[in-house]
């Protein structure tokens, strides 16, 4: 008698369950700016083509703008990723608009890059992970997520900083963006350590679930109304 192995697939891939696909979106373009750069920069890289890079980011982030409004989560909370991961209402209003932000910003800053004479493409690349850390961080569901999108965005803003290595208030202002940076992701994990003591869990729905019943109970009859 042979016996037979069934496997199913698991709802991290279910397509009607599967809400992230702008930051896979993003994070794909980010490999695509990657390939183009170092490919543009083995030959030559100018201004024209740092505009050009720019509107084409700008178009990537209209792109998702419509993939997060194809998601229709007016009144349908999903949770993904063993809950650590929300798609909702609000989350989705903020990611869009930091793409209305973002295209802008894309749209007006090649006079900018000609000013500050900035021709490498690393800055947008970097921006990019900025903007890919900002959306991780409107969907978090729990401490430790949210920690991995804020330190995505901070060592992005890092590097930004302290971008113009030429000029000396760049470098100052890097290398105190990062200590105080440092010591804000100290004091985040010592205060996550403290909810999780505490509550013995780290996911937002699960504390907020606590701390409801922890409102609800009656001191008098020594009940809870859940």
């Amino acid at each position: 008698m042979q016996k037979k192995l069934i496997l199913s697939v698991p709802s991290l891939i279910t397509l009607n369950y599967f809400t992230i696909f702008p930051e896979y979106f993003i994070s794909i373009s980010i490999i695509y700016v990657l390939i183009v750069g170092i490919i543009v920069t083995n030959n030559v890289y100018n201004f024209l083509i740092q505009s050009v890079l720019s509107n084409c980011i700008a178009l990537v982030l209209l792109m998702t703008s419509y993939l997060i409004y194809n998601d229709n989560l007016l009144t349908v909370r999903i949770l993904t990723f063993n809950n650590s991961y929300v798609n909702d209402f609000l989350g989705s209003f903020i990611k869009i608009t930091i793409c209305f932000f973002s295209v802008l910003y894309f749209s007006t800053t090649a006079s900018f890059f000609k000013e500050q004479k900035l021709v490498s493409f690393e800055y947008l690349l970097l921006l990019l992970f900025a903007i890919l850390g900002f959306f991780l961080m409107c969907n978090s569901n729990d401490l430790l997520t949210s920690y991995l999108a804020i330190e995505l965005v901070s060592f992005s803003l890092y590097i930004l900083a302290a971008f113009k290595k030429k000029s000396n208030y760049s470098v100052d202002s890097g290398v105190k963006y990062f200590v105080t940076g440092a010591i804000a992701s100290a004091l985040y994990l010592f205060g996550s350590s403290f909810v999780y003591g505490s509550t013995g869990s780290i996911n937002f729905s699960d504390c907020y679930s606590l701390c409801s019943c922890f409102n609800s109970y009656n001191p008098e009859l020594n009940l809870f109304y859940v």
